[in-house]
């Protein structure tokens, strides 16, 4: 039981980390900030820089940041939008990948040693 808590507990650490990595990856998207829009049929979305793999997580605020910038640093200080849902779904993605490669690893493992998994 403690092994598997140990186990959840350095998987946890580990999606937490390869998040918090992935704002090193930087692309753009359509975002509506609170600029002044244009009247319809043209839109208010502007491309800015966003920060975050799979899901970019944290994205440029044109009115308070460096434009064309963003940065963790710049989001824990509210100079950068930081969005949770997406932070949140990146760490469930890497903690079930992580939990993939757990499983995994422990099946070739009982297998090469000839113990069945349920270990008995």
């Amino acid at each position: 039981m403690k092994r598997r808590v140990l186990t959840g507990v350095g998987l946890l650490a580990l999606a937490l980390g390869l998040t918090l990595l992935s704002s090193l990856v930087s692309s753009t998207r359509l975002e509506v900030q609170d600029w002044d829009c244009p009247p319809p049929p043209a839109s208010c979305a502007r491309p800015v820089v966003v920060l975050g793999f799979p899901l970019p997580f944290i994205s440029d605020y044109h009115g308070i940041s460096v434009v064309g910038s963003a940065s963790l640093s710049g989001a824990l200080l509210g100079m950068d939008h930081f969005h949770l849902s997406a932070f949140l779904a990146d760490v469930v993605l890497y903690l079930v990948v992580g939990l993939l490669a757990a499983t995994t690893v422990r099946s070739v493992r009982a297998r090469s040693a000839g113990v069945p998994l349920d270990g008995r």
